[in-house]
């Protein structure tokens, strides 16, 4: 495992842009993102003697940064909707987390994504290659949403967009479930055996590392505009509450 690879994506120059404005967020979302970054130190310093004790600290920050975004939220613009995240349910926190690391991939797959910091080292710029145009943006939420191209904003096209990405419904459960639970069995044992840790121990520290500073930003991005709110937010918050009503229905029968 290298370590120091890792280690540097918590203090490369996009890590330091973000991890710097922290400090500047509300009370509730600064405690919980400080918290997520401390829980990722930790996910390395324990990764070479315990690796169970690694993923659970990896798996814990990105949480802490999924609370940080839900009360940010909840604070700036989309109290309505965040409210609906129980942020003591990690079954719903496994739904954003899913959303992040889904339209990251999506991104990168898709248009190239390409992201580097600003001379003010306070904002990102973000690189897309969309119908044959690189023109780099200020990096902002409102850069993305879904079916933009067909003028649908509702939440609707979210969920659509989270279950598109699985081959069925069942499939797409059945992810979450996992999402949901792997936090914990990395930890506890079970009636049938006990943890070992991850098997591609270092692949999940960096998706999680990723995962983690991309929430962070994504916390800190909703309250500085505070004042023009996002779509891609409204949706994300709004397809969280469909399909965990989803997961209810199917899990209830």
């Amino acid at each position: 495992m290298n370590i120091d690879e890792l280690r540097n994506l918590l203090q490369n120059p996009l890590a330091e842009c973000v991890i710097s404005q922290i400090n500047d967020l509300d009370k509730r979302s600064r405690f919980r993102a400080y918290n997520a970054v401390r829980f990722l130190h930790w996910s390395l310093e324990t990764a070479p003697i315990s690796p169970n004790v690694s993923a659970f600290c990896a798996l814990h920050a990105t949480e802490e940064a999924v609370a940080a975004v839900i009360s940010s939220a909840k604070q700036f613009g989309y109290a309505s909707l965040a409210s609906r995240v129980n942020l003591k349910d990690h079954g719903h926190k496994a739904i954003v987390t899913s959303y992040a690391s889904l339209i990251s991939n999506a991104l990168v797959r898709d248009f190239k994504m390409a992201i580097a910091v600003l001379p003010n080292k306070k904002d990102l710029a973000i690189r897309l290659n969309k119908q044959g145009s690189h023109e780099p943006s200020v990096l902002t939420l409102h850069l993305l949403r879904f079916n933009e191209e067909k003028g649908d904003l509702s939440p609707q096209s979210a969920s659509d967009f989270l279950i598109g990405e699985f081959p069925n419904e069942k499939e797409m459960i059945r992810h979450l479930k996992k999402r949901q639970e792997i936090r914990n069995l990395n930890l506890y044992a079970t009636k049938k055996d006990i943890p070992t840790g991850p098997l591609q121990h270092e692949e999940m520290l960096r998706n999680e590392i990723k995962l983690a500073l991309g929430l962070i930003w994504a916390t800190i991005d909703i309250q500085k505009n505070k004042d023009f709110p996002a779509p891609i937010v409204a949706q994300v918050l709004g397809g969280v509450d469909f399909i965990a009503n989803i997961i209810g229905k199917r899990t209830t029968k």
